[in-house]
């Protein structure tokens, strides 16, 4: 067979801020391995370090018709 199999791991990660601040994320990340065996194997029991690339905005949620200014000047 030709091709490559990737396999998806779910990452639980907890992530601890220079201020002692943790916040838990979970992250999915895709694996290009021969097997399922092998793709663990790649992920288990490692360490990671984080270097932030980039944040762009995904979605805007609104709840209700009230923008947050105008939330807090009617309390």
């Amino acid at each position: 067979m030709i091709g490559i199999k990737t396999y998806k791991a779910k990452l639980f990660l907890t992530l601890t801020s220079r201020e002692g601040q943790k916040f838990e994320q979970v992250v999915e990340l895709v694996i290009d391995a021969d097997s399922k065996e092998e793709a663990e194997k790649r992920v288990k029991d490692l360490d990671a370090s984080v270097k932030l690339d980039s944040i762009a905005i995904t979605s805007i949620h609104h709840v209700g018709t009230k923008t947050r200014a105008a939330l807090k000047k009617s309390h």
